[in-house]
């Protein structure tokens, strides 16, 4: 679309053709006002120097008539280099942690290397987004496990698609010092034919504790608000009070 400097209170800002026109054309015919004053009027009160420099951006059009052999540079230049090499190092570098097969930046991750952290419970999660759900917490001080997913036969995702052979071995092998388990994945119905898959094949381990989140009422939540199997599970797993 042809457009055209209109000098009005947006300043360098561009005005389609089509809209001066239907402007001039609308004004009544008996107002005899001339060209040159015409536009002084639509200039009166037209913001210059630092103030125009604040409007906001030039429209596409204005962009598009950018004289050939110009271009618009960016503020922070020097800042350009530094973000590619931070995107490459990222996407090259960033690998998964070879024991809970976490994102790490190297070949064990820095909860699994952390000799402070509770090495006998295993917190399993299917994806990383979990992890870092359940360390914003600041309650949990053991490990995790991803799985990489949940199994939907309707997405074509099987067992075999998953970390559960490396789950089963990590908590099976002799030195392993994995003492309990824990499902923490999230209560749909993928969700639960996953936890329940793998309790299934865990469940030959003597020496190891299955355990599942809690799932209840929420923290502020309504009893008239909730649905009935969250409700029926609240009262199911319902906690003594200490006297």
């Amino acid at each position: 679309m042809a457009c055209r400097r209109s000098r009005n209170w947006l300043g360098d800002r561009r005005v389609p053709r089509w809209l001066t026109k239907s402007a001039a054309s609308s004004a009544p015919a008996s107002v005899g006002r001339s060209t040159s004053h015409a536009r002084s009027a639509a200039t009166a009160g037209a913001p210059t120097g630092r103030l125009r420099r604040l409007l906001p951006l030039p429209s596409t059009c204005a962009v598009a008539a950018v004289p050939s052999g110009k271009s618009i540079q960016p503020r922070d230049a020097p800042f350009s280099p530094t973000l590619a090499e931070a995107l490459a190092k990222m996407r090259f570098e960033i690998t998964y942690c070879r024991t809970c097969h976490s994102i790490s930046d190297a070949e064990e991750c820095g909860i699994c290397a952390n000799k402070l952290r509770d090495h006998s419970l295993v917190c399993v999660v299917s994806d990383v987004r979990d992890v870092i759900a359940i360390e914003n917490t600041g309650q949990y001080k053991g490990v995790y496990h991803v799985l990489g997913g949940v199994i939907s036969p309707i997405e074509g995702i099987g067992p075999s698609d998953l970390h559960i052979d490396s789950l089963v071995e990590r908590a099976s092998a002799e030195e392993s010092e994995v003492r309990e388990i824990i499902l923490a994945i999230s209560p749909t119905m993928e969700g639960d034919t996953t936890a329940f898959y793998l309790s299934r094949r865990l469940r030959d381990l003597s020496n190891v504790h299955i355990s599942t989140i809690a799932r209840g009422i929420p923290m502020g939540g309504e009893l008239e608000y909730a649905d009935e199997i969250t409700l029926g599970r609240s009262i199911v797993d319902r906690l003594r009070q200490a006297r």
